[in-house]
């Protein structure tokens, strides 16, 4: 491990009020079919539809504007409200990051959407750099994209 990556900070996280109900937002997030269109990260390319997630344990296919496949493990879900998943090559384990949704429902029509990326078991010096470039900012712009896609 390169010196210095222990102190370093391998957790960003962002979040903000959407104006719209909590279930209609999570549907973007739950459908990896739909996340492309909204990604403030500028990673995902596409999915194939029906691999809506339901549970922990799911796993649904994306592939990246690189033209990657990546497999990615559901570890946590709670309907309308949490979503994580761990990314893995095909057919291999998770790669040692996280991206998680977590969503508040402030009324009937605002919601509090928090949107974290952990690399803290992030093991592979290649994935380093990009992980890095995965900065608080990057997962704002997948929110205010998210917002602007469902209309809130």
């Amino acid at each position: 491990m390169e010196a210095g990556m222990e102190a370093e900070q391998r957790v960003a996280r962002a979040s903000r009020v959407i104006e719209r109900p909590a279930a209609d937002i999570f549907e973007q997030i739950a459908d990896p079919a739909l996340q492309p269109a909204w990604d403030g990260n500028d990673n995902l390319s596409r999915a194939e539809p029906g691999q809506r997630v339901r549970a922990v344990g799911d796993v649904f296919v994306m592939t990246t504007t690189k033209a990657r496949e990546r497999h990615n493990h559901v570890v946590e879900f709670e309907e309308g409200r949490r979503i994580a998943w761990c990314p893995a090559e095909p057919g291999g384990e998770p790669l040692g990051h996280l991206w998680r949704w977590e969503l508040r429902p402030l009324d009937d029509s605002r919601t509090e959407v928090t949107h974290t990326y952990d690399w803290t078991d992030l093991q592979d010096e290649s994935r380093v750099p990009r992980a890095r470039a995965t900065t608080a900012e990057r997962l704002r712009a997948s929110l205010d994209r998210l917002a602007l896609h469902v209309g809130g």
